[in-house]
């Protein structure tokens, strides 16, 4: 273990390691009290290289005098991201050694995703400087267990889109990844795209994939043209075939090459790429006072002889937030220091900055119990209000390269007032931006009252990691049945792997809150994933065959509900996808809108729908109501709508669905947050409209825009109520 404690950096690691343990037992023996021990788990640095930003903030600590007269040692843990059983092994150890008060890392996302409930199990906090993923903000926001001195990418993708408006882009591309921090990306910038007054066919997202390359994402990409292309990419590998790749096609258009900041180093990509490059512009995190000679920036290159890394202020304030939750706590980790550290941002007494002078005065106001105003080499360390975790804004500068260089143009900060991150990072939504159902729907009446209702519910991937969309499927059955729909007119698909899942902490028991019911135990499951695209749709449209005996049967006076979850993409939900890229990709048997609608318009032909709501649990589940991907809104042969047929999807075109109620006992997400909003409406106000329900999951989904589809021709929707789908 490397220790980084003292500033001999010419020293071998393990010479300094042997040091510091005959240090601690020195001081030990001689009744002076043990340095406290914080393990650094991250990869490690090639040879010669050194966490300069993380040295630098222990030895202006120890400077100051430590916590409460006690040394404050980092110990590096090397670790390989991409060897995920020694990886945990070595997390492990780490948690289970009583002797590390804390924990900073460890690694990126995925690494801290994976690792971050059995750290927590051991009480150990745990300090990120460079994992920016929304979906730990969403899992841990609010525990006090997981911090990171970085702003999710929540804030840096609203940014993106305020950036393309502010250059007066008409097109926009994105180009990322199906990796954890990629994902946020997927999420979010469709949706601030949108907010801002993008149409849906204005923006273009493709996922870059590491095993074929980035040709055919590239060639997606710039299909519409685009005025801007960001790339948010998840490897050094994926900026430079991008760059190739534009530098060496003969192209209509040249877009502006934009990289979002990703944690990974650009600027060694861009040297590689010489003349290339000449033209690319991109963002990079920097402190609140970059620029002057005080900055970060400033000294470290003062300091070091060097730039700093692009997240050397974040390293640097992952051990000053440790510190003053230590010293909050007076040396004691475990659930003390996870609170101290709660306690400690949120002071609102004398600002103090991040020097060793300043450093000084916060701990000394500290140990007497007040509460200065802390800030960091960031800039102030204000965390989320409500969540805690991550850091509620950030600095970023823009940057291009001219004549060979990089040159930064202009600082954006994402806490003014333009940003709706500056006010919460998972962003609600607001009615104003709703679509208004006053008066549409148009003349559609059934010819005769509601006799039954028939009910397709479907979740389409399997494994633990998809957890939420059986739960999600299985609630929406038990709502069927508790409001008297018979079995018989129900068909239920699912995988039905997680019950007895080994992962599973509760055998026998399915969620959809972490206090819910269990709703496994009563289900009557019809059908598992062994069902092709088309035998589903057979299901749906009657078709009984050897492949499909048990089927729906509505009529002409009967209400139909169908409910899909899944991963999905732009060509619709592939069965059996078990990853986002799978969905995306559109890899397994392809469901795709146009075989729902035209399966839909079968059963209108025969008389047979009178009407019906469809309800879509899918990234990009839009696709199934726009008419330009063949959705309902395409209408029938010759030119007919679907009448009485509504559509209702958790995203638009462009968005990813969202995940919610983490369990970390179980290591789950037990739910999708908009089958959970509309669930919870649907069971405690069953009779109020579609209108209702629309509206009531729109505002309560955070991070993509519900969608409603197929509204003109459905009938007035403020008048039909939402039992007539969920209740016989």
């Amino acid at each position: 273990m490397k220790s980084i404690a003292d500033t001999s950096l010419g020293v071998p690691w393990w010479w300094r390691a042997l040091l510091i343990v005959w240090i601690s037992g020195h001081f030990t023996a001689c009744g002076s009290p043990p340095p406290l021990r914080v393990a650094v788990m991250m990869p490690p640095l090639p040879l010669g290289h050194a966490r300069n930003a993380l040295q630098w903030a222990v030895q202006n600590v120890n400077a100051a005098g430590g916590i409460w007269g006690r040394t404050l040692i980092a110990e590096e843990v090397p670790i390989d991201p991409r060897a995920d059983v020694q990886t945990q092994q070595q997390i492990a150890q780490v948690a289970a050694d009583e002797t590390y008060v804390a924990v900073i890392g460890p690694g990126n996302s995925e690494t801290l995703a994976a690792s971050a409930d059995l750290l927590i199990q051991h009480k150990k906090p745990v300090v990120s400087f460079n994992s920016t993923a929304a979906d730990i903000l969403r899992a841990y926001g609010g525990t006090k267990w997981i911090w990171r001195t970085r702003e999710s990418d929540i804030g840096q993708a609203e940014l993106l889109a305020r950036f393309a408006v502010s250059q007066g882009a008409a097109r926009l591309s994105l180009l990322t990844s199906t990796s954890l921090s990629g994902q946020t990306f997927l999420s979010w910038f469709g949706f601030f795209a949108r907010d801002l007054g993008y149409a849906a066919d204005a923006v273009r997202i493709d996922v870059l994939d590491a095993a074929s390359g980035c040709d055919a994402a590239m060639s997606r990409a710039l299909a519409p043209l685009p005025d801007l292309l960001f790339v948010a990419g998840a490897t050094p590998g994926d900026y430079d075939c991008v760059v190739r790749y534009a530098r060496s096609h003969a192209l209509p258009k040249p877009p502006r090459i934009v990289f979002a900041d990703t944690g990974l180093d650009a600027i060694q990509t861009l040297r590689m790429l010489g003349p290339l490059a000449e033209g690319v512009e991109g963002f990079q995190p920097v402190s609140a006072e970059s620029g002057s000679p005080t900055s970060f920036e400033a000294q470290f290159r003062e300091r070091f002889g060097m730039d700093a890394p692009p997240h050397g202020a974040s390293e640097y304030d992952a051990v000053l937030l440790l510190a003053y939750g230590l010293t909050r706590s007076k040396g004691e980790g475990g659930e003390a220091l996870a609170n101290a550290i709660a306690h400690v941002v949120a002071g609102r007494g004398e600002r103090v900055g991040s020097d060793v002078e300043s450093i000084e005065r916060a701990l000394s106001a500290l140990r007497q119990d007040e509460t200065p105003n802390l800030s960091g080499a960031t800039g102030e360390l204000d965390f989320e209000p409500g969540l805690l975790t991550d850091l509620s804004d950030s600095t970023f500068a823009h940057w291009i390269v001219q004549q060979g260089q990089r040159r930064f143009t202009q600082r954006f900060f994402t806490g003014e007032r333009m940003f709706r991150t500056s006010s919460a990072a998972l962003v609600p939504n607001s009615l104003d931006s709703a679509m208004n159902l006053s008066g549409v729907g148009g003349s559609y009446q059934p010819a005769a009252p509601k006799r039954n209702v028939w009910a397709l519910i479907a979740a389409l991937s399997s494994g633990w990691n998809n957890y939420r969309h059986q739960a999600d499927a299985l609630r929406q059955y038990a709502l069927l049945r508790r409001n008297g729909v018979p079995d018989d007119h129900i068909v239920l698909v699912l995988a039905d792997d997680l019950a007895s899942a080994r992962q599973n902490l509760k055998p026998g028991v399915v969620q959809n809150e972490v206090t819910g019911p269990n709703l496994r135990r009563d289900a009557q499951l019809d059908y598992g994933l062994q069902l092709s695209a088309s035998e589903l749709m057979d299901v749906l449209a009657g078709r009984v065959s050897a492949m499909t005996p048990t089927v729906l049967q509505p009529s002409q006076d009967d209400n139909l509900y169908v409910y899909l979850a899944g991963h999905g993409g732009e060509q619709g939900i592939p069965i059996g996808a078990n990853s986002a890229a799978d969905g995306l990709a559109g890899r397994g048997s392809l469901l795709s809108p146009s075989k729902l609608r035209d399966t839909l318009c079968q059963l209108q032909s025969q008389g047979a729908l009178r009407r019906a709501l469809i309800v879509v649990e899918s990234c990009f589940g839009g696709v199934f109501g726009e008419a330009t991907s063949g959705g309902l809104e395409a209408g029938c042969d010759g030119g007919l709508p679907l009448q009485g047929t509504v559509l209702l999807s958790a995203a638009g075109s462009d968005e990813n669905s969202v995940a919610t109620s983490y369990d970390p006992t179980i290591s789950a997400w037990l739910a999708d947050e908009f089958s959970q909003q509309l669930a919870r409406f649907a069971e405690s106000h069953p009779t109020e409209s579609l209108v209702d329900a629309f509206k009531a999951t729109y505002v309560g989904v955070r991070g993509s825009h519900v969608s409603i589809y197929n509204t003109p021709t459905a009938g007035l929707l403020g008048d039909v109520s939402l039992s007539e789908f969920i209740r016989r």
